[in-house]
Formats: structure tokens, C-alpha cells, sequence
């Protein structure tokens, strides 16, 4: 078991267990109270349960059945109650609009499908932009005006590519954080819709 700020986090071997990426962006993510917030690629569950300790409603969701078994254990075990969890691929089974919209993007580029459910955490295709591209084509058709998308990306995933996207579809773009690795760079991207500033 892992503590962090509080929270208890149980792990399992076909789950993706947090690291650099997922701690960049804990530390560079917040939210308000009466914030909706929608985590695609929940895993452990540990960027939904902090931000369920702030907002007022956290919808999580995985592709991975296995993470959103214990993604709902977490929430059990923190006696965290405001948070909804289940499976769908990316926005499939997701309704309505959010204030906040959060993903750890699958970024690296990978040539062959492993064919474990846990690969999905990491799989970008080829160019390491196959689950980016579709997922930000669909986020901007779940945000809420003046709302924000903020993802986790990376230098092998050509983040600029993400940034252009959101600019190009009513967001103002800015990279929050970033973080250099031996063989990359881990960049924490927020799009804020310009429609109305809050």
C-alpha cells in the first residue's frame, strides 16, 4: 500500500502503478468546490480521489476493467464517497458536460499491441498519438464553457500537436508544468475554453 497526501493506494500488477507522470500532475492540479470533474484513465484511482477531496463531483472511468475494480477499492478504502466510477472508452458511456476534464494520456509511441489490458495505459500507436487525437476531438464536446481540459503529455508524444489542437477549438493553451527525463519530457498542458472566463 502507498500513502500520498493522505490518501491510502492500493496497487495491482495490471494496473498502471503512479510515477513521474502521475505525480507531475497532482502537483499541478487543482480545482474548486463546485467544480464537475471527469478523470479518463482513472487507474489506481489516485488523481480522482484527491480531486474528489476538493470538488464537488468526480466522475472516473477506465477502459481497463481490472482499474476500475480497484479504482472503486480505493474509494472504499478512503471513505470516499462523492466519486463515480466505471468502465468506457474514453467518452463512450460518458453524458453531459464538466467543469474539469483530466487524462494521463497513453503517449508512447509502441510499434505491436501487447494485448494485456495494462498497455492501454501507455499505447499511443505508432506516432504515440492514436488515443490523443480522438480523445481531445470528443473532450471538446464535454467541457463546459470557461472549463478546462488538462492532460498529461510528453515529447515522444508530440505535445505540440495537443497544443495547436486546443487552440485551434476555442482553448487558451498553456503548458502548467514540465518535467525532463533521460529519454523525454513530461508536460502537464491545461486548455482553458475562452467562451466566458470565470
Amino acid at each position: 500500500m502507498f500513502e500520498y497526501k493522505g490518501l491510502k493506494i492500493r496497487f495491482c500488477k495490471d494496473v498502471y502503478e503512479p510515477d513521474d507522470d502521475t505525480f507531475l500532475l497532482l502537483e499541478n492540479i487543482n480545482a474548486k468546490k463546485t467544480d464537475t470533474v471527469l478523470e479518463i484513465g482513472i487507474g489506481t484511482g489516485i488523481v480522482s480521489l484527491f480531486l474528489a477531496k476538493i470538488a464537488g463531483h468526480v466522475t472516473g472511468v477506465d477502459i481497463n476493467p481490472t482499474a476500475v475494480r480497484l479504482a472503486g477499492k480505493n474509494a472504499e478504502l478512503n471513505s470516499i464517497t462523492n466519486v463515480k466510477i466505471f468502465k468506457s472508452d474514453l467518452f463512450e458511456k460518458i453524458r453531459g458536460k464538466f467543469d474539469l476534464i483530466v487524462f494521463n494520456l497513453p503517449y508512447v509511441p509502441t510499434e505491436e499491441k501487447t494485448g494485456e489490458p495494462i498497455a492501454a495505459a501507455w499505447d499511443g500507436g505508432a506516432d504515440g498519438r492514436k488515443v490523443t487525437d480522438r480523445f481531445l476531438k470528443q473532450a471538446i464536446a464535454h467541457i463546459k464553457d470557461g472549463g478546462r481540459i488538462v492532460v498529461v503529455d510528453s515529447s515522444l508524444g508530440k505535445h505540440k500537436k495537443t497544443i495547436d489542437f486546443l487552440e485551434k477549438n476555442g482553448f487558451r493553451a498553456k503548458i502548467l508544468a514540465e518535467k525532463r527525463l533521460f529519454f523525454e519530457t513530461l508536460l502537464v498542458i491545461e486548455g482553458k475554453h475562452i467562451n466566458r472566463d470565470n
